[in-house]
């Protein structure tokens, strides 16, 4: 049994949505995974010979990280959320020139709460959830008030995974951060990340 590296992760989430009928229209990809220790992110554009390659970058910021860092507290206060983003934006950069994102897709359990949270689900349905869109502006409304609350607070939200109560409110915080870096208004979120690559990939599909 081997361990991913963050790169071949992204590379694996990047086929998972590139090869999806729901994104096949898309002229340009640029892919969002928000995890523990890092986020990913994958941005192409179609060219003659398939997919081209702009950004492939796995960031050292995780929900886990940040949680055993400046936002160790339940619910963090303005100084630790400043320093956050501040910290993130630093380490994001310019990443994009502005209106080059195209279609940006959240994968990972950030983008799919969000969504099951939205649309209070009590179980799980991947197809609901699938191919949904976030907007920045809820992507940021969500940040703020999933920071405002504690870990008994967001466990009692319908819809939330059980155990994200300690990770969400930054996975959405780290999202809105590089949705901002992309000058992305909204970004549609998937169900299949570099597991479901990974499998396709095995089994030939």
């Amino acid at each position: 049994i081997g361990v991913l590296s963050g790169e071949r992760e992204a590379e694996l989430g990047f086929l998972a949505v590139a090869n999806d009928p729901a994104f096949r229209d898309a002229e340009r990809l640029t892919i969002i995974d928000v995890g523990g220790h890092s986020t990913e992110l994958v941005a192409a554009h179609r060219s003659s010979g398939g997919w081209a390659l702009d950004v492939h970058k796995s960031y050292p910021i995780g929900t886990l990280a940040l949680r055993s860092g400046v936002l160790c507290e339940p619910s963090p206060g303005p100084a630790a959320r400043m320093r956050a983003v501040s910290d993130m934006d630093e380490a994001i950069g310019l990443a994009f020139l502005p209106g080059k994102c195209g279609t940006t897709v959240a994968l990972g359990a950030t983008g799919t709460n969000l969504i099951t949270i939205r649309e209070r689900m009590t179980s799980w349905e991947p197809s609901l959830v699938h191919g949904q869109y976030l907007l920045y502006e809820e992507v940021g409304r969500s940040a703020g008030w999933l920071l405002d609350m504690n870990d008994e607070e967001r466990a009692a939200i319908v819809g939330i995974e059980p155990g994200r109560e300690r990770s969400l409110h930054i996975g959405v915080l780290i999202l809105e951060r590089f949705l901002f870096a992309a000058r992305s208004e909204r970004c549609w979120v998937s169900t299949r990340g570099w597991r479901h690559a990974l499998l396709e990939t095995s089994v030939g599909l």
